[in-house]
């Protein structure tokens, strides 16, 4: 996988997110408490969005996912566990 450069601290959110084209390249909680975002895998990639929407993929583990809200909600945390649950569930966490 590519990152982005220069790289570092993303501005807004305070937290390395190791920018690409379109998708995050760093596996960092957004928030220190929650789960891995894209699950436990280091070359996991995704990208969240406005609302709580959300996508991954796992090259390691052979899994992407995608969740859409069907209203706007300001966290990230409910993506976080949804993507634990299907480590859990495949076994994998």
């Amino acid at each position: 996988s590519q990152k982005a450069s220069p790289g570092g601290t993303d501005l807004v959110i305070g937290r390395e997110m190791g920018w690409t084209c379109g998708s995050h390249h760093a596996n960092n909680p957004l928030v220190p408490t929650l789960p891995l975002p894209f699950g436990p895998n280091a070359e996991a990639f995704g990208m969240t969005g406005g609302g709580g929407n959300y996508g991954f993929a796992d090259p390691a583990a052979g899994i992407a996912g995608g969740f859409v809200r069907n209203h706007y909600c300001n966290t990230f945390a409910l993506s976080s566990y949804l993507v634990e649950s299907l480590y859990g569930c495949l076994g994998n966490v």
